[in-house]
């Protein structure tokens, strides 16, 4: 299949045939101690631990929307935030929604995924 990469100017480049793509993420990344207006265009993929031994999609941007699979349903969970206390693989997502209220855990991170970091340099 031919990749195109779009760049920042909308401007398309045709790189050649790819197999297949893999998204690189530092492993040291963590969203610990962020507030919501740091976030910019950071949008992030979270994989956590769902207790059921899957796993649960959660996407973080200006808000926190946790994907929750059932058995014949998908449960989704908007969490509006003003900061983010601990997002780092093996501990747990906590968040706050309001300042100085407690954090709300969300669940055990087990990988993050940066899927558009346009605005970080």
């Amino acid at each position: 299949m031919p990749l195109v990469v779009s760049d920042s100017n909308g401007i398309d480049r045709r790189i050649g045939v790819a197999q297949s793509i893999r998204v690189f993420t530092p492993p040291e990344f963590t969203l610990n101690d962020v507030e919501r207006k740091q976030m910019g265009d950071l949008l992030c993929a979270v994989f956590l631990d769902d207790e059921r031994g899957g796993v649960d999609l959660c996407l973080i941007d200006h808000a926190v929307t946790v994907y929750r699979a059932g058995r014949r349903t998908t449960q989704v969970l908007r969490h509006r935030y003003s900061r983010i206390a601990r997002c780092e693989v093996g501990g747990v997502l906590q968040i706050h929604e309001n300042p100085g209220t407690n954090a709300i855990a969300l669940g055990l991170v087990k990988e993050i995924v940066v899927l558009d970091a346009s605005s970080q340099g």
